[in-house]
């Protein structure tokens, strides 16, 4: 426990398996999105503690050109056609190889009240940047 301004503020993070969803990373001048993750409430979702979306890619060799991939969080009302999340910056994850290898990387959002019911990641990577060997994963964390 620890305080937020003068009141105790709970911040355990306990990660559920069933809202876990991975993506292999993208080639050059592709795009790849993970699943989506069925938040099972439409907006506004009625938050009553903080759900953190925590958003990682693993290092990877294969890449090159010190070319950027590109995260960004995505949602959707339906589950088929999503748009990026103007809440946060987007991309809200960006990696930058380094020669042939792709370092990890992590970022962490507080999913707004106005998030839409189906979420994901969509990665893109810059053209001619290789083909890294790694995945990006989206969790969320309660």
């Amino acid at each position: 426990m620890s305080l937020y301004g003068n009141l105790p503020y709970n911040n355990r993070l306990v990660q559920d398996g069933s809202t876990t969803v991975t993506v292999a990373l993208p080639a050059g001048a592709t795009t790849g999105s993970t699943s989506g993750i069925d938040l099972r409430q439409s907006v506004p979702y009625p938050v009553t503690t903080e759900v953190i979306a925590y958003i990682t890619t693993t290092a990877s060799s294969g890449s090159a050109n010190s070319k950027n991939l590109n995260v960004v969080f995505q949602d959707s009302a339906d589950g088929v056609t999503y748009a990026n999340v103007a809440t946060f910056a987007n991309p809200v994850l960006r990696v930058t190889d380094s020669s042939t290898i792709t370092p990890a990387g992590s970022s962490s959002v507080v999913l707004p009240s106005s998030i839409r019911q189906y979420v994901r990641l969509s990665i893109t990577g810059e053209t001619n940047g290789g083909t890294p060997l790694g995945t990006g994963s989206l969790a969320l964390l309660y």
